[in-house]
């Protein structure tokens, strides 16, 4: 049992895209069985294609991740690191049938084509199937298309199903869309910002959730919808739907760095309503301590903030300038 990882990209990488990286997964010349599979994207240049994981099975995979290196993510905005952008027609971009399987540090804009609405990853298996540290984001807010522009979409009547540190936005079609749908299954979705969706968090038939940590405000229509008292606490909405006794209500001012546009940064800003009003999570599930930037709020000793992104003060050294300063103003200076 080996980690055999490959590289994805079109400078000198093992595979082009995605799909040929998928399409070998069962070649018993390059994996054997109890094999981790790794695909790593590199930002050389913009993907443009529709994937769906399905591979590994017949050669016996432990597991198959598609990610990037640290150099080559997303720093918490679109358009900086390795991403996948696509023109689709009431289709996923991403599928993943076969668990276990994760996608992580990953941006996926989904793009109408013409009167047809667009959506990011389905998760259509069952077993262990995780979504974590990825920016996904929808390039046609608020019109009306046919078809609910879907962010994250699972399906399946069983399994459970990690959704972590994921800033979700603008999945909405002004009379339909999910930022993240719930639909059968058992779900966990932790410290995920769902931003101007139709509705945030959307909980279907069938569906057993533990809601965590996540912010989801500005919603057409409500931001957790169909969820009941006992699934989930500490969660920040902007309109009084979400649950839990340690749950508050806020609003994307008074909580992000920015919110124009094509220039959404959904970091927390200084002073939000969500720092250090989450609960600690420690490291379960794998990979949940790890912030939209990659920050270790378990190894650094956080007091855990709501959404995905963590804001943490920064260390000022002072001199007898700046001590004087910070004995008068005493407010904290933040970083990232």
């Amino acid at each position: 049992m080996a980690t055999v990882t490959k590289t994805i990209g079109t400078s000198a990488r093992d595979y082009s895209t995605v799909t040929l990286w998928e399409a070998d997964l069962d070649d018993s010349g390059i994996y054997s069985s109890g094999d981790d599979a790794v695909g790593e994207l590199y930002n050389d240049s913009v993907f443009d294609e529709v994937v769906t994981i399905n591979g590994g099975g017949t050669v016996g995979l432990n597991s198959r991740k598609l990610t990037s290196p640290v150099a080559e993510r997303h720093d918490g905005t679109a358009g900086i690191g390795a991403r996948i952008e696509r023109v689709v027609t009431n289709a996923f971009v991403m599928t993943l049938s076969i668990a276990p399987t994760t996608i992580e540090f990953i941006e996926i804009l989904a793009k109408r084509n013409g009167n047809y609405t667009a959506h990011a990853i389905s998760r259509a298996d069952t077993g262990s199937l995780t979504v974590a540290n990825n920016i996904l984001h929808y390039d046609d807010y608020g019109v009306s298309r046919i078809g609910d522009p879907t962010g994250i979409s699972q399906g399946v009547a069983s399994g459970t199903h990690y959704i972590m540190n994921n800033l979700v936005y603008d999945f909405s079609d002004s009379i339909g869309g999910r930022g993240i749908y719930l639909h059968y299954g058992t779900h966990e979705p932790y410290n995920n910002t769902v931003y101007r969706c139709y509705n945030g968090f959307d909980e279907g038939s069938g569906s057993t959730s533990v809601v965590k940590n996540n912010i989801a405000v500005s919603s057409d229509n409500a931001d957790f919808q169909g969820f009941e008292s006992g699934d989930g606490d500490y969660n920040c909405d902007s309109d009084s739907t979400a649950m839990g006794a340690n749950s508050i209500t806020s609003s994307a001012a008074n909580l992000f760095t920015s919110t124009v546009v094509g220039s959404e940064d959904l970091h927390l800003k200084a002073g939000a309503d969500a720092i250090d009003a989450g609960t600690d999570l420690g490291t379960t599930p794998d990979g949940v301590q790890y912030d939209i930037d990659g920050r270790d709020r378990d190894v650094q000793g956080d007091v855990w903030d709501m959404g995905a992104d963590e804001l943490v003060a920064a260390v000022v050294a002072d001199t007898p300038i700046t001590a004087l300063f910070h004995r008068f103003n005493k407010r904290p200076i933040y970083q990232r």
